[in-house]
């Protein structure tokens, strides 16, 4: 995660490098300094992809779901008794952008990551937004239609990705491992 104000600054720099100023403007961003900067960045954490010297390769951006609704104006279009919050935690996943000039498979790469960070904090789904022109990298990966009734103004589809959960262990198989570990340590201490 690019957490400090040094990392931050490098992947909207990095944005601005690969997009170029019109570009980024076209897309939304606002062109400042040889960065490209959105207001949506404020509050969510930039995922990235470093390499030597501070220089990022590729980024996503995550949120919370239900902030990223409300920060983009998404509504329900029916009333469900089931609120998002009881689905349990889930991010919201936007502006993947990756350096053209690097390996292929950086792509493939930083939303494994992406999976991987979600499931290690508790995200139990991921949600993006996919335009019917947008390439189907998304689905290949294991995104499919979301059933939640969002109106989103045929403008995009919303798609999730349920995140692999962590395995929770019982303190039996924690207990078994433990001794037959010390079984092992006693075994081996009698040796020369």
């Amino acid at each position: 995660f690019a957490t400090t104000p040094r990392e931050r600054d490098a992947v909207f720099r990095f944005r601005h490098r690969v997009l170029g100023r019109r570009r980024g403007r076209e897309m939304g961003y606002t062109a400042s300094n040889g960065r490209l900067l959105e207001e949506l960045d404020v509050d969510s954490d930039l995922l990235a992809a470093f390499g030597s010297g501070n220089v990022v390769h590729a980024t996503i951006r995550l949120e919370d779901f239900e902030a990223a609704c409300t920060r983009r104006g998404l509504g329900f279009t029916e009333p469900t008794q089931e609120t998002i919050s009881s689905r349990g935690p889930a991010s919201f996943s936007s502006r993947l952008l990756v350096d053209p000039g690097q390996n292929v498979h950086l792509t493939v790469r930083i939303l494994a990551s992406l999976v991987t960070s979600g499931a290690r904090r508790g995200i139990q789904r991921d949600y993006c937004s996919m335009s019917k022109s947008d390439e189907p990298l998304r689905t290949r990966l294991g995104y499919r239609e979301s059933d939640l009734p969002v109106d989103v103004g045929g403008r995009f589809r919303l798609m999730v990705l349920p995140l692999p959960q962590p395995k929770v262990q019982d303190d039996q198989a924690v207990s078994a491992r433990s001794s037959l570990w010390r079984g092992i340590r006693r075994r081996g201490s009698g040796r020369p």
